[in-house]
């Protein structure tokens, strides 16, 4: 198998696998946030400088390396965009709103900001 097949094979397995996992924790996190998840789009996609986004008509966007992130961070990172839904912008609502959700939200987002270059590029 040429080295080309194995990367492709690869990648369509990690973007399965990050669409199951982005699933799993919108659904989860929905609830508690109080969002109806059944209207949520995933998307999987290369982002060159983030890890997630919130688009328009509830689509998230979730980097395609989602995966090499340690599962707190993932968490973080979800909650982080479903949060916009209620709330846009980065206010001190916004960040009471994530840490109702994740009390350590400081910590993990810290260490996403020293760690996000290695992992998304």
């Amino acid at each position: 198998m040429s080295h080309f097949k194995i990367k492709s094979f690869y990648e369509n397995w990690l973007q399965k696998q990050a669409t199951r996992l982005s699933k799993q924790k919108v659904i989860y996190y929905c609830k508690i946030i109080g969002l109806d998840h059944t209207g949520v789009k995933i998307i999987i996609k290369f982002q060159r400088n983030r890890v997630g986004s919130l688009g328009r008509n509830l689509v998230l966007n979730f980097n395609k390396n989602l995966l090499h992130l340690p599962m707190k961070i993932i968490d973080y990172v979800v909650v982080h965009e479903l949060c916009h839904v209620h709330i846009p912008d980065h206010s001190s609502k916004y960040w009471q709103l994530v840490g109702s959700v994740i009390s350590d939200y400081k910590r993990r987002k810290e260490w996403l900001e020293i760690n996000k270059q290695e992992i998304i590029s």
